[in-house]
């Protein structure tokens, strides 16, 4: 194995920077503007007339907050609620305003109406695997490509209009209509692999109502595009609604209109069974059909030869897409969303078990469609945001993805030199409220113990820092807390010192101040805050902070590795600043609203800034603005931190979970830090290597010293503290024995 030696050229004391938020508002689509004249909204909308939330004053001042300490603010709104919202919640108050901010105030509630958080799958992330125009059915070619059906009354046609289905590339990376012509009503399709109904290997087979009549017919699109029908059109086929194929190949066939479920091994469909309303329809692993109904919860049972088994087998939302799991961490059992909006597994015996949250469009209607890709992924077509969502863990290519801690509400994240993780917290994830008074997270070196830190809780403790040298706190190793008061606007930052006693900084303010993320600007020698209530970024180079920009909403930020910062503000765009706090460009580059983001400290990663794009992939950013993506599957993260380690750490509010993304059989990247004593040594490890830290004080002369004894990989990060001797100076290198 060779022998890894630090880079000179790189600093030695690396420290984390740190920059999260919660999970992201997506832009209104379209199709949800209709829940404006819902009664609800009408409500909300008469409400703004008569009142607003906004707690700031006119002028560029400090935001003036209620003796009352009110939980209010427009601002607060849009940035601290990740859910689906189309009335106050119980304990928001109302301030009231003067008539001029009415529309500005109504602006920001239609944009709380009309975003939703995402859909939440355990043990996943959620990326967009492609933006299609009114998606429907979802069925994959084995190669990975997609073949997405459509409704244009999505786009202001009617659900019967003829238009031409979407084909969407492997990766996401290219949509395009398919086939030489426009289809009625092509909502219903599946991908023929075999060829055993079309007669043609990977032909579409398209299911829909017939010029939008009393017949219907199913048509095959070719692999080089051509249309032709297949059967009908034909009363039988009025409306075909859902496709399947069992385990000895035959087509099954939900047609909702007469209420029949039909099967074709080739020939013209014949009926199977009937029931009413007869809507989607899965096969299981022991080949029985499962079919659901749009006029009740009750998922149904079926034998292969059409017998009723089981009328309740499972309770799931009336017309809730059905799919069987593809194997692997999946299994084989059935997916398909609860009543509630669950997304659950259901196995062979009927026990259910939910495995994700949210599974409903932004109005509360089911998602079209649940498909499986070749390499395992979920996907889900979203008609009303004219998205197909990926559900699988975050990959990058290069590294290897596991599970590092489970963590109760994780938001930020910041690491000590030795490997401990700090982990800011939002009770909002359990039930509470955003300010509650929690207790933030202490995290072992390599994933545990998960224990709380802090002698007492602390009100809305998101934003974290762990202060080596002390400079930002007066006390070495301090962890700087930021927050707003409970149920109020007001700011602090406090510090839990090394043995837990928690102390104020500053404040408690007597104006807007909310710290949300904090960054440690290397290079010029300072602590960055972006605080979203004040519309501000702060510096600190000792315990008092300055503002440095003002930027309303201001949240994201970074610095990068020329020092310059980068800050978004609840929107879409990121901002470049010079280090003393000029505009440089009002739109660097474009990412997710309200993107985690964070500089890699080298070796695999670079020196780039990392965040989440507008399809919840991670992008890289390097200084000259070129952006590019390389990993999927990463939206929903409320936290980033590169550890000592050279991983990538990302946290996942809805999942309490914190990721990390290492680089593979990478040579370990060593850090040094200083101690009081000495220096600390630190590197990532992997279980199946031994590490022997070795020194010398001449490069010139191939003569290296180990230090301290070898030691064995344990999969997280290794350190060791190594005293100062005589010598005017000491490089180290590690040397790497093992499988």
């Amino acid at each position: 194995m060779p022998d890894c030696c630090h880079d000179p050229a790189r600093p030695l004391v690396l420290e984390g920077s740190v920059a999260a938020f919660f999970p992201p508002f997506q832009p209104p689509s379209r199709k949800f503007f209709s829940s404006l004249c819902e009664p609800s909204f009408r409500s909300l909308m008469r409400a703004t007339q008569e009142s607003n939330s906004l707690a700031g004053g006119d002028g560029p001042g400090p935001i003036p907050v209620t003796a009352s300490g009110s939980y209010t603010g427009a601002q607060r709104l849009i940035n601290r609620q990740p859910t689906i919202s189309h009335t106050f919640s119980k304990n928001m108050k109302l301030k009231t305003r003067p008539m001029q901010h009415t529309l500005a105030i109504l602006a920001a509630l239609v944009l709380q109406a009309t975003t939703r958080a995402q859909p939440v799958v355990n043990d996943s992330s959620v990326s967009i695997h492609a933006f299609v125009t009114d998606p429907q059915g979802l069925s994959f070619a084995p190669d990975g490509t997609l073949y997405v059906g459509r409704d244009a009354s999505g786009s202001g046609g009617g659900s019967a209009d003829a238009v031409k289905i979407h084909r969407v590339a492997p990766g996401g990376s290219l949509v395009t209509e398919f086939g030489n012509v426009a289809i009625g009503d092509p909502d219903a399709l599946i991908v023929d692999v075999t060829g055993a109904v079309s007669g043609t290997p990977g032909s579409v087979l398209v299911g829909g109502v017939h010029n939008s009549g009393t017949t219907g017919k199913i048509t095959t699109i070719a692999p080089d595009g051509t249309v032709t029908t297949l059967f009908g059109p034909s009363a039988s086929l009025w409306n075909p609604t859902d496709f399947a194929f069992d385990q000895s190949g035959r087509l099954l066939i939900t047609e909702i209109s007469n209420g029949k479920v039909l099967v074709s091994s080739g020939g013209t469909p014949t009926v199977l069974f009937s029931v009413n309303q007869a809507a989607c329809i899965a096969v299981d692993a022991l080949n029985r059909i499962a079919v659901d109904t749009t006029d009740s919860t009750q998922l149904r049972l079926y034998t292969s030869a059409g017998t009723l088994s089981n009328a309740s087998f499972a309770t799931v939302k009336a017309g809730s897409p059905i799919v069987r799991g593809p194997g692997g961490a999946w299994g084989t059992d059935l997916y398909a969303v609860a009543p509630n909006g669950d997304l659950i597994r259901i196995a062979t015996d009927g026990t259910t078990t939910v495995v994700g949250h949210r599974f409903v469009m932004n109005s509360g209607a089911n998602f079209p469609a649940l498909a499986f890709g070749p390499e395992g992924a979920l996907y889900v077509s979203d008609f009303q945001a004219d998205s197909i969502y990926r559900f699988a863990p975050p990959v990058v290519p290069g590294t290897q993805t596991t599970i590092y801690a489970r963590v109760t509400d994780p938001v930020r994240l910041s690491f000590a030199p030795d490997g401990t993780l700090f982990v800011g917290r939002d009770n909002y994830g359990s039930g509470g409220g955003n300010s509650d008074a929690v207790k933030i997270h202490r995290v072992g070196p390599g994933g545990s113990p998960v224990e709380e830190y802090g002698n007492t809780a602390i009100t809305d403790p998101d934003a974290v820092y762990y202060d080596t040298t002390g400079q930002f706190s007066g006390t070495p190793g301090a962890v700087i807390v930021g927050g707003e008061q409970l149920n109020s606007e007001v700011g602090k930052l406090v510090k839990i010192l090394p043995n837990g006693t928690i102390t104020t900084i500053y404040g408690p303010t007597d104006f807007g101040f909310n710290p949300n993320v904090f960054v440690h600007d290397e290079i010029g020698g300072r602590l960055l805050i972006s605080d979203s209530v004040g519309g501000r970024i702060w510096t600190m180079t000792n315990s008092t902070p300055a503002v440095l920009i003002t930027l309303p909403l201001a949240f994201p930020l970074a610095v990068d590795s020329l020092g310059r910062i980068i800050v978004g503000a609840n929107d879409s765009v990121l901002r470049l600043y010079s280090a003393s706090g000029a505009l440089v460009n009002g739109s660097y580059a474009q990412a997710q609203a309200n993107t985690i983001i964070a500089r890699s400290p080298g070796g695999f990663w670079g020196t780039d800034v990392y965040f989440v794009g507008t399809n919840w992939n991670l992008m890289r950013l390097d200084t000259n603005g070129v952006v590019s993506q390389v990993g999927t599957s990463f939206g929903g993260m409320s936290g980033f931190a590169f550890g000592p380690d050279g991983a990538l750490y990302a946290s996942q509010l809805d999942n309490d979970l914190i990721w990390r993304i290492a680089p593979v059989d990478e040579c370990p990247r060593l850090t040094i830090s200083r101690e009081s004593n000495g220096i600390r040594a630190t590197w990532a490890s992997t279980t199946n290597r031994s590490y022997q830290l070795q020194s010398s004080s001449n490069l010139t002369i191939a003569s290296w010293l180990n230090v301290g004894p070898s030691l064995p990989g344990t999969g997280g990060p290794l350190s060791m503290n190594v005293p100062i001797g005589p010598e005017p100076r000491k490089f180290f290198r590690l040397q790497v024995s093992g499988n």
